[in-house]
């Protein structure tokens, strides 16, 4: 009975011993587990088009530990219960150890698919970098070509500004010198027309005249006397021409049998505008 009892206490020693080495070890794999769930949630942030295998490899080792979780149960259970016998604990105690071979091996495949989706997400980011450092480029090339452009259009357009305030300023002085030309020539012209006037109311001056000359011519002329062998003879004209009149008187001799006689006559004329003007005329005559 006591040899029983003695072998009892061994296997319970062993087993405690052997759950204890168990707890260890699963305890060290939930913390291997919890590491691995944390580099999952920390690789979803940096990589987004990892997120599935990430969350598979999160559902797998959560698998895993529900399964050991469930398993460590099942051990505790049977290493409580005394009847379990050492055949039985040892078979159980191989289980668990190739349950903790196939979960360290998971455990590995995931920090090996980590590593994967690590490498992965490198190549991502030095493609991103990549990516990053062309786009630089093209901007600073973009930018030099705007800088040189807005260059190019300033240079332009002070050019244009210097060449139309030259432009400007010589039609300026074009526009001051037609300005003094065409004054010059308004006053030339003035002049002319103050020349034109002058010279109309001459020639008006000189129609008037005209008028009273030719007024005169025919007064004259009706006024001249014809006398005959030794006669005197008067006579008096008048005459009309525009707006001239003229009154003349003539008288002429006829000597007793001779061939000369002699005539005289003056006349005056007026009228409106025109100067009043008296003029005379003697002659002698020869008859053969």
């Amino acid at each position: 009975m006591k040899k029983t009892l003695l072998a009892l206490s061994l296997v319970s020693l062993f087993g405690a011993g052997t759950a204890s080495a168990n707890q260890d070890q699963i305890d060290t794999n939930t913390a291997g587990v919890i590491i691995n769930r944390t580099s999952i949630e920390g690789m979803i942030k940096k990589d987004t088009r990892q997120d599935q295998r990430i969350n598979d490899n999160k559902n797998n080792i959560e698998s895993n530990k529900a399964a050991n979780d469930a398993k460590n149960a099942s051990q505790d259970q049977r290493i409580d219960n005394a009847t379990i016998n050492n055949a039985n604990n040892r078979v159980d105690i191989g289980k668990n150890k190739t349950d903790i071979n196939e979960n360290t091996a998971n455990i590995d495949e995931n920090a090996e698919n980590i590593n994967n989706n690590s490498s992965k997400i490198d190549s991502s980011n030095e493609k991103i970098d990549d990516v990053a450092r062309r786009g630089k480029a093209e901007f600073d090339k973009i930018y030099d070509d705007a800088n040189s452009a807005a260059k190019f259009v300033e240079k332009a357009g002070d050019d244009f500004y210097k060449e139309a305030n030259n432009a400007y300023a010589k039609a300026t002085s074009q526009v001051n010198s037609n300005t003094n030309r065409i004054s010059s020539l308004e006053n030339d012209f003035k002049t002319m027309v103050g020349r034109q006037d002058n010279f109309e109311k001459r020639l008006d001056k000189m129609d008037k005249k005209m008028d009273g000359v030719m007024a005169g011519t025919h007064a004259v002329t009706n006024a001249r006397p014809f006398a005959g062998n030794g006669q005197t003879a008067m006579g008096v004209g008048t005459g009309f021409a525009g707006s001239a009149q003229a009154v003349a008187i003539g008288v002429s001799h006829n000597f007793q049998d001779s061939a000369w006689s002699m005539s005289a006559t003056t006349n005056v004329s007026t009228g409106s505008g025109v100067k009043t003007d008296v003029s005379g005329g003697v002659g002698a005559h020869y008859v053969f």
